[in-house]
């Protein structure tokens, strides 16, 4: 009977979009640019669903590159095309009026990127250790 309890990677893959979805929250409270001596505008929700949903997405593209047994130039193609579609949605959704919120999919992409850098790294060494105990 196969098991339906989530994989590791799963499980982080919800928890990473859990932890940038709250930072997004804690961001979307900040009114921007507004005097202080107005009445502060409303709360965005509709940026904040929007950034969610771009958050989700981008997990959801890890999730496909990181599930499907690809050769490597196939994961470079996706991941640079997932990139690319969140950089054109990040620079679509910015919003000078509310900086904080603007931000979160820019620290999200940047974050992941330099996670997938220490992964190729890890796995490049990881690799040589391989070989090199291997060697005759």
């Amino acid at each position: 009977m196969p098991s339906t309890l989530p994989t590791p990677r799963a499980m982080f893959l919800v928890l990473y979009w859990l932890a940038f979805a709250c930072l997004a929250a804690v961001a979307a409270t900040d009114p921007g640019y507004a005097p202080r001596w107005l009445p502060l505008p409303p709360f965005p929700w509709f940026g904040l669903v929007a950034v969610w949903t771009m958050l989700g997405l981008g997990v959801f593209g890890l999730h496909i590159v990181f599930g499907k047994p690809w050769t490597y130039r196939r994961r470079l193609l996706v991941a640079l095309g997932a990139y690319g579609t969140l950089a054109f949605l990040f620079v679509v959704t910015w919003v000078t009026d509310n900086p904080g919120l603007a931000c979160v999919p820019g620290w999200f992409v940047l974050l992941t990127f330099i996670g997938l850098v220490v992964l190729g790294i890890a796995h490049a060494i990881a690799s040589a250790a391989c070989r090199f105990r291997s060697a005759p």
